[in-house]
């Protein structure tokens, strides 16, 4: 179980810590456990507590009325803000108010939090792409600058390393999916966010990253086990149609299985695709696929 200081609780609540102890001794918010030196000691669950204390109070609720409550009103209340999709969006608008200020610790630490209180894959399903989604409209409008975007975007790729990387090791000889993009499509997150829930079901997988060119999947191929290539594809900048694209990558590995996801894949034909390919047109049939691979890998049995 992780434990926090006041100044962690600070800096994943965004409440000063002086705030804090005013809360504490006078509204009975959070009473932590006591070093023997006397100093504060949260716990996860403090840390939610607070979270949802604190996303209340930024609702425009004052503190006094928040601790007549109760934590099962809270919850309740909270609850019905998720289902009700204020919870999300309140979230999504504090990030593109930090976004549009360039303010980086903010940022990370409002990301911090919520990951804390949601998990991952809620954090990324229901926080961060309806975010940039938010952000891409904004871009196209001119309400956004691009290096906004590309602040924000950086801020929650360092999220997604720091998870990846905190995952156990896999052995080189597992690998059998490679991620990446083609040419020209320089979208990093997706294949990121893929990368951890791959790794995190225990599949052997290599990132390229973006922009990868045909040759260094032909080099890769030639050096590892590899059975996929999985390609994630938003924006189509190359001078073949992504139908083209996907043809060619399936006669040049024709005993590789080569799959694609992401926007483009509205503009293939279903009807007319090579044996080897398969498309994932969505986050279910992505979580379909990854079950498919564990079961081949033997990490899971058969659900049939």
């Amino acid at each position: 179980m992780q434990q926090f200081t006041i100044s962690d609780m600070e800096r994943l609540s965004g409440i000063k810590s002086h705030t804090l102890r005013v809360w504490e001794q006078r509204y009975g918010i959070i009473t932590p456990a006591r070093k023997e030196s006397q100093h504060r000691l949260y716990s996860n669950e403090d840390l939610k507590d607070l979270l949802r204390v604190v996303h209340l109070y930024y609702q425009g609720h004052r503190i006094s009325t928040i601790a007549r409550m109760g934590k099962q009103v809270i919850d309740e209340k909270i609850k019905a803000d998720i289902e009700a999709g204020q919870f999300y969006k309140a979230v999504t608008d504090r990030l593109l108010q930090y976004s549009m200020d360039f303010d980086d610790d903010s940022f990370s630490r409002t990301l911090q939090a919520i990951k804390l209180e949601l998990g991952m894959e809620e954090t990324m399903d229901k926080v961060v792409y309806p975010f940039l989604q938010k952000v891409g409209l904004m871009w196209m409008t001119d309400s956004l600058i691009p290096c906004q975007e590309h602040f924000a975007s950086n801020l929650i790729r360092q999220m997604l390393v720091a998870e990846i990387n905190s995952l156990p090791r896999t052995s080189a000889s597992a690998y059998r999916i490679v991620l990446f993009t083609p040419p020209e499509e320089y979208h990093e997150i997706p294949i990121l966010y893929m990368q951890y829930l791959m790794k995190l079901n225990g599949l052997g997988v290599i990132n390229l990253g973006v922009n990868v060119p045909l040759e260094g999947l032909e080099i890769i191929v030639n050096k590892r086990p590899i059975e996929i290539l999985h390609f994630h594809l938003i924006t189509n900048l190359s001078n073949l149609s992504t139908q083209e694209y996907l043809e060619r990558l399936c006669q040049r590995f024709p005993d590789k299985t080569i799959v694609i996801s992401g926007i483009e894949t509205q503009n293939i034909d279903s009807a007319d695709m090579p044996e080897n390919a398969r498309i994932i047109h969505s986050s279910i049939e992505f979580h379909a696929y990854l079950k498919d691979r564990m079961v081949a890998e033997g990490i899971i049995k058969s659900l049939n």
